[in-house]
């Protein structure tokens, strides 16, 4: 089934072959052909209203020497010229909009006989010669087209990934929006709180009310407060933050 349309192109020209070559190029046709490739023409000139089509234009054998194909793909335009050397096919496809070439050597001998009667007596080693075109003569133009595509997919995406990164720093509605967000992811901000403290603070409120302190110049939390007995010395260092373990009588008159 996969060389079924092959085979129908050779029946198509077999009255026009008149060598193994013929047999060659008539198959790298097909090649570039299964591959979406649409011929529009022989010769170097492209026409002004080219018409696509799978089937080799009238002519396309006329010189046994210099074989020159057109096609289109992906609104593209190739030129496939096949030169013949001694028993070798010497073939190129250039890309007309960059003079981008590929090239590749080919023995006739190697996928073509004499006996023109058949598809099957004329061919030989065809699934060969496709794996060769696609490596040695589409790869390079196919990958790029691919990766030209890739590229404009991801520049079209670029404001959704911008959203997902996890470094980009949010648009701000206001500068306070715009501070919590920074103090928040800032490991350094860990206490900011108790530097401010009048509450203002994105991350909560100061300590100025802070029930053990009271706000009342001299006064020192009991650490033993609320135990039967006191703590030794030494158990709670000098300027460590520490929580008694209950109410404590702080002495004097508190005002509020």
């Amino acid at each position: 089934m996969a060389n079924a349309g092959h085979e129908l192109l050779f029946c198509s020209v077999r009255d026009q072959l008149s060598s193994a070559q013929d047999v060659v190029v008539s198959s790298l046709h097909w090649c570039l052909v299964s591959n979406d490739f649409k011929c529009i023409g022989s010769g170097e000139r492209v026409p002004a209203h080219p018409r696509q089509s799978e089937m080799l234009p009238s002519h396309w054998n006329s010189s046994q020497d210099v074989y020159m194909l057109l096609y289109q793909h992906n609104h593209k335009t190739y030129l496939l010229k096949i030169v013949q050397m001694d028993s070798m096919l010497l073939v190129h496809l250039m890309r007309h909009e960059d003079e981008k070439v590929a090239s590749m050597s080919i023995k006739v001998k190697d996928f073509a006989t004499e006996d023109l009667s058949t598809f099957h007596s004329a061919t030989k080693n065809m699934s060969k010669l496709q794996s060769r075109v696609k490596q040695e003569l589409l790869a390079e133009f196919v990958a790029g087209n691919a990766h030209q595509r890739a590229a404009g997919s991801r520049r079209g995406q670029g404001h959704s990934r911008d959203e997902d990164d996890p470094l980009r720093i949010p648009p701000s509605h206001s500068q306070r929006s715009r501070h919590e967000w920074e103090q928040q992811n800032d490991p350094f901000a860990v206490g900011g709180a108790d530097l401010d403290p009048f509450g203002g603070h994105p991350g909560g409120g100061g300590m100025l009310m802070d029930p053990r302190r009271g706000g009342l110049p001299g006064v020192r939390p009991d650490p033993s407060a609320g135990l039967p007995g006191r703590l030794p010395p030494g158990a709670v260092p000098p300027g460590a933050r520490f929580d008694p373990f209950g109410p404590g009588p702080l002495g004097g008159n508190r005002a509020g």
